[in-house]
């Protein structure tokens, strides 16, 4: 009987597929849908771009709709990568499922969205290290957003399908309502510092402004 391969380590990407006017919606508060949509897609590239930089054996790029869309070709084509269809459910579900289905496979599995363009190599590195470490014994770990939600979710063990039963995704209170759901389940977690996502027309200016800062001192 053949054997799955064990990998160590194993990230996630959850993006939307590129679907004009149901991408980046709080954006086209100010910028057209057309407008939002290159935003979402830029986002998505980026994100994927970066994770083939980190040690990640594999990648699983989730996708909620349809996988098949032209824009994610590239992305089937790549040796580390699997193009995969969310399951049904709200966020906190499909979390769950995504980290467990990395996890047969996986040592230790990690999830990103794909809205947070300040985040780095170097940080992803860093949450690996803490749920490989063995000194290290959070069974998770969370990089929260500014925005009261987080950007990065990981962790070494299954996880109930439930555990975040409960959570309101999309508002303030996601982390700290995340992190009691944890507590409840008897699991431990170490979080890092807080980065931000891109959400809102403010957001995105900012990542413009830090961008061509970057750009300037170069």
């Amino acid at each position: 009987m053949n054997q799955l391969m064990r990998f160590q380590k194993t990230a996630i990407q959850f993006a939307k597929a590129p679907v004009l006017g149901q991408v980046k919606t709080r954006l086209q508060t100010q910028l057209s849908a057309e407008e939002a949509l290159a935003v979402h897609c830029e986002l998505t590239a980026l994100t994927f771009s970066l994770l083939t930089t980190t040690t990640a054996d594999q990648i699983h790029l989730q996708i909620a709709g349809a996988i098949d869309d032209n824009f994610f070709a590239p992305y089937h084509q790549h040796p580390k990568a699997q193009v995969q269809v969310q399951v049904d459910g709200d966020l906190g579900v499909k979390m769950c499922v995504a980290l467990n289905q990395a996890l047969r496979t996986s040592n230790v599995a990690l999830l990103v969205g794909s809205d947070c363009p300040v985040l780095t190599r170097e940080v992803i590195e860093r949450a690996f290290h803490a749920l490989l470490t063995q000194e290290n014994s959070s069974d998770l770990v969370l990089i929260p957003a500014e925005d009261g939600g987080y950007v990065l979710i990981g962790s070494r063990q299954p996880l109930p399908e439930q555990l975040f039963e409960g959570v309101e995704w999309g508002g303030s209170k996601v982390l700290k309502q995340s992190l009691a759901c944890i507590e409840r389940a008897g699991l431990s977690v170490i979080t890092f510092e807080p980065l931000w996502d891109i959400d809102r027309p403010e957001d995105l200016r900012r990542w413009r402004a830090l961008s061509e800062a970057l750009f300037s001192d170069t």
